[in-house]
């Protein structure tokens, strides 16, 4: 199981006073309360816990920093992502060859084509100007 703590966390924005330099400080919606925070919003623990009751601040999981790599569902995630990612290189280098193959037989294809109109052309201009062999007997 992940390692995971829990937070406080605004669930709305929160206003202290004015400090020093004239500026208040603000904790945004959603922003974790820190030691920071606390002390700028001028909170105690007796103050935090009334914000917790009326749901002006909030608990939340978070997980620790690092704890994915203890992680055995992270773990096996990432080796079906490799395995995945494997089986997708294999299959596009098959289709790299097919593409490559396909273009060999479509320009072989083409230069037979041609080469045929080419024949047929040649014929044509042999029956125009006599020299075409004809098989067909001459008319009686």
């Amino acid at each position: 199981m992940p390692r995971s703590t829990t937070i406080i966390i605004a669930a709305e924005t929160l206003v202290g006073p004015k400090g020093k330099d004239g500026a208040a400080f603000v904790l945004k919606t959603g922003a974790e309360l820190t030691a920071d925070a606390k002390k700028g919003l001028g909170l105690t623990n007796t103050d935090i816990a009334d914000l917790l009751s009326r749901g002006k601040l909030q608990e939340a999981k978070a997980r620790l920093a690092g704890s994915a790599e203890d992680d055995p569902a992270v773990i096996a995630l990432e080796k079906r992502a490799e395995t995945a990612e494997a089986a997708l290189a294999a299959a596009t280098a098959r289709a790299e060859s097919a593409e490559a193959a396909l273009a060999a037989l479509q320009a072989e294809f083409d230069a037979l084509q041609q080469a045929d109109e080419d024949a047929g052309e040649a014929k044509g201009a042999g029956a125009k100007d006599g020299t075409a062999s004809s098989k067909a007997k001459p008319a009686s």
